[in-house]
């Protein structure tokens, strides 16, 4: 395992990225925070960029036909068994 307060990256899969706002209830442990950059509907799923605070953009890929405003604040999350540690 890495070093307490090193730095890592993570892969998480775009359909494995959950997008709420307001944050999740209970506190998930793999949180970022950020806002809505596009979304785009599919047909069979949403296409959804976040650009995070720190200007990374991520995108996720949803099942749902939840809308989303243009620079919404949201919150992403994901599961810890999604995540694969990439050595950088």
């Amino acid at each position: 395992p890495p070093a307490p307060e090193s730095v890592v990256y993570v892969s998480v899969r775009p359909e494995q990225l959950h997008i709420d706002s307001p944050p999740p209830a209970g506190g998930a442990a793999n949180v970022v925070s950020g806002r809505i950059a596009y979304a785009a509907y599919l047909g069979t799923y949403q296409r959804v960029g976040v650009r995070l605070d720190n200007g990374i953009v991520v995108e996720a890929r949803l099942q749902d036909r939840r809308s989303f405003a243009p620079d919404e604040r949201v919150s992403v999350w994901w599961a810890p068994d999604d995540a694969i540690l990439v050595r950088p």
